[in-house]
């Protein structure tokens, strides 16, 4: 879908050095973890050098974005909640 738009602005002659910012919804509480080159990566986006997906190959710490209901980091949780004290602790 970026693709897609990103496609139509560059034929509508958009000016692409005048953008700070993109946004994007789709799904309901995600999380996106860049890595340090991440940024980088944007910065350096190149309309000429192919598809972005290509150009921001390693710019993501986690290939596939945990949302709202993810469960990886339970145990951590559970330590964290136990170190406090209890869940009214964290809470």
């Amino acid at each position: 879908a970026v693709e897609l738009a990103l496609d139509r602005l560059k034929a509508q002659g958009c000016p692409f050095d005048r953008i700070t910012a993109i946004s994007g919804s789709g799904q309901q509480h995600g999380s996106v973890y860049w890595t340090r080159s991440g940024v980088e990566a944007l910065r350096g986006l190149d309309p000429t050098s192919g598809r972005v997906a290509e150009q921001l190959k390693g710019a993501f710490a986690v290939a596939a974005s945990p949302i709202w209901m993810d469960t990886s980091t339970t145990a951590s949780c559970k330590a964290l909640t136990e170190l406090a004290g209890d869940a009214m602790h964290v809470a």
